[in-house]
């Protein structure tokens, strides 16, 4: 995301916002070269465009951590939650942890209510083994917008990060501060995640596990059967609010109050 400014005087200043993908962050590098701020949303990353300022003769102080804009108000279409048509969904391409993970998690999940079957479940992303239709809905990768219609109906989004093996050659920086979750909260369905998002990110409201799949399918099971025991219903209005917050048009304004333009 580019933004530029101008003076009165006719001097311009340009802005990057950097949604950080760890394996393409050696383009993120030249491209702000071009740039006389950068906001990135992994505080990791900050080192290297510090260096590239300056090696460039910039000031290194104008890069700023900033939590992610993937949420616009203005471009998704508007609608309410339901949760009425799954009890659960996965997105996300289909990477060798997140096969391995739904594969043991299908399979876990048979001991409840008797059948696997007997659970509504949705798997959304590219490349997933076909046997999965035997136990679940499989659909390739959607638009943002039909991934939100789907998100409203459905109680639970199951979030699972990839692998750091699985970044990819391009690989310069370990994140600290890449996360999902903010657009699976705007949804309004609970998020059952495992990687908490940066502590600066306040009054974040998600559930969480370990990262493997007993955990993962323990929670699961726990959310669906017994909501009252972790006042679900309050963990999910919680999380529309706080998704509301990092959205491009409330965190955009507070930017910029930041850089004084």
């Amino acid at each position: 995301i580019i933004a530029r400014a101008h003076h009165s005087k006719g001097s311009r200043r340009i802005l990057t916002i950097f949604i950080e993908d760890p394996a393409i962050h050696r383009i993120n590098i030249i491209a702000s070269r071009y740039a006389d701020y950068v906001t990135t949303n992994d505080v990791a990353t900050i080192p290297s465009y510090q260096e590239q300022f300056k090696a460039d003769g910039k000031n290194p102080d104008n890069i700023y951590w900033q939590p992610v804009l993937l949420i616009n108000e203005k471009t998704i279409e508007p609608g309410e939650w339901t949760g009425a048509d799954y009890d659960w969904i996965f997105c996300g391409y289909a990477y060798h942890s997140r096969v391995k993970f739904l594969a043991s998690i299908l399979e876990n999940l048979k001991g409840m209510k008797g059948l696997v079957k007997d659970l509504k479940g949705l798997v959304i992303g590219n490349g997933y083994p076909h046997k999965f239709a035997e136990y679940v809905e499989v659909r390739p990768t959607q638009t943002e917008n039909e991934t939100m219609k789907l998100y409203r109906k459905s109680k639970v989004i199951i979030v699972k990060h990839r692998g750091l093996n699985e970044l990819g050659e391009g690989q310069t920086v370990k994140a600290q501060s890449v996360h999902r979750g903010f657009i699976e909260s705007y949804s309004g369905a609970v998020v059952l995640i495992d990687r908490k998002p940066d502590e600066r990110c306040k009054d974040r409201n998600f559930v969480y596990y370990e990262g493997d799949f007993q955990s993962g399918a323990e929670m699961l099971k726990h959310i669906l059967l017994r909501p009252d025991i972790y006042s679900i219903s309050e963990i999910r209005s919680k999380q529309i609010v706080w998704a509301k917050e990092y959205t491009f048009q409330r965190q955009m304004p507070k930017l910029l109050e930041r850089l004084k333009w």
